[in-house]
């Protein structure tokens, strides 16, 4: 019975620090998940300055990027041309969290299956605001997210702002 005993409060001890272990472990994560949600600024959705559309419901936005209801810019006949951010950044988990609803790996696996299946081009992948706004401001189908706090004036001159929120 003795070894029973043992053996049995080792099991005990082992289990109770690794209960407190994984307790602190996720506490952590919780914290490390919440200062790397998007905090603060405004998240603008742009399309090119001849786009005829002049304003967007989220919807219509995520049906739109995602190519789900049409393929093409029935006001302009243009093809519907996605841009997305190369690496995580702020903008780019707004725009999946609050537009898309998706993770990353949903959006990039969607894309590879589009691509497979009709053949289509992927999403353009950018570094930074300026190349997004850049893209969009030279390519008529293009539709894009940046922070609003990055569109000069000068940008304006190009670029349609048709949707805005919180990030």
């Amino acid at each position: 019975m003795l070894p029973f005993i043992n053996f049995r409060s080792k099991f005990y001890i082992f289990f109770k620090k690794s209960t407190f272990l994984l307790l602190v472990l996720g506490m952590i994560n919780g914290l490390l998940a919440f200062k790397n949600k998007p905090q603060g600024g405004t998240l603008a959705i742009i399309v090119n300055k001849e786009n005829k559309i002049s304003e967007m419901t989220e919807g219509q936005i995520k049906l739109i990027w995602l190519k789900r209801i049409k393929k093409r810019w029935a006001e302009i006949n243009k093809a519907i041309r996605p841009a997305d951010r190369k690496k995580k950044c702020t903008e780019k988990e707004a725009f999946y969290d609050k537009i898309l609803s998706m993770q990353p790996d949903e959006v990039e696996l969607y894309f590879a299956k589009i691509q497979f299946e009709n053949a289509e081009k992927p999403q353009e992948k950018l570094n930074s605001d300026q190349e997004m706004i850049q893209y969009i401001s030279e390519e008529i189908g293009g539709i894009g997210y940046v922070n609003l706090n990055s569109i000069s004036d000068k940008d304006k001159e190009n670029i349609k702002i048709v949707f805005t929120i919180a990030m």
